[in-house]
């Protein structure tokens, strides 16, 4: 995935939408991992998709800022 990134980066200077997607796409059960982590110290009426889509929302701006000559996973960052 970093040399995927790294790769977009240096020819387009930004992420194309496709790979974002694919992105989202792969770690959508990591979002909904840590969704349901969280659920359980939060009140019921809580509802979680919304924790999912604000999840979603937060991959999608970690894929923009993430700087893969950093030499940290993506997974990680």
């Amino acid at each position: 995935m970093e040399a995927l990134l790294r790769d977009a980066k240096k020819q387009h200077d930004e992420i194309p939408s496709g790979l974002k997607e694919q992105i989202v796409l792969e770690h959508t059960p990591l979002i909904r991992y840590i969704v349901n982590r969280i659920a359980v110290r939060l009140p019921s009426h809580i509802d979680l998709d919304d924790l999912h889509n604000t999840g979603v929302i937060g991959l999608m701006d970690a894929i923009e800022k993430y700087d893969p000559d950093k030499n940290c996973k993506f997974k990680t960052y």
